[in-house]
């Protein structure tokens, strides 16, 4: 690969970077209460838990590790995942889900990690190549579209 088309490849590569970067992903737990579920309910329930009581027979746990911020965003909204990015580590919480609300403690956070151009250079070479294919594919039938007209007769 020439010198250039090394440096368009960067380029191209910097334009895209969000595909290539490691989001910070997210390990919490989410308690779901057994029976009511109402706000007072779940913020009595978090009392009790970062009380040191277990709180097992009363909810279902869920673990969830290695959540990307993305994913956070899709599964329960921004709300809920601005609320969980400002969580203390460790510390039971009442938060609103689309659900409804659950107890939920943030256990671990990994920070986002930028992607090595020189590491990742083989898939965005790849990626590259098929993106350059499409176009060229996508060019290839609109020139092709043009030489035809399409003409209706008679009434619809």
């Amino acid at each position: 690969m020439l010198r250039t088309e090394h440096g368009q490849l960067r380029d191209w590569f910097a334009a895209r970077r969000t595909k290539y970067d490691e989001p910070a992903r997210y390990d919490f737990e989410e308690a779901v209460l057994s029976g009511e579920g109402s706000e007072g309910a779940v913020r009595a329930f978090v009392n009790v838990l970062n009380s040191g009581t277990p709180g097992d027979a009363k909810a279902g746990l869920r673990v969830f590790k290695g959540r990307p911020h993305a994913n956070l965003i899709q599964s329960y909204g921004p709300e809920f995942t601005r609320a969980l990015e400002q969580a203390p580590v460790g510390k039971w919480q009442a938060q609103k889900t689309r659900e409804g609300w659950r107890a939920v403690r943030l256990v671990a956070v990994t920070p986002p990690k930028p992607a090595s151009f020189e590491t990742l250079r083989g898939v965005v070479l790849q990626d590259w190549k098929d993106a350059v294919a499409a176009e060229q594919r996508t060019a290839a039938v609109r020139a092709l579209a043009r030489k035809y007209r399409i003409r209706r007769e008679g009434p619809l």
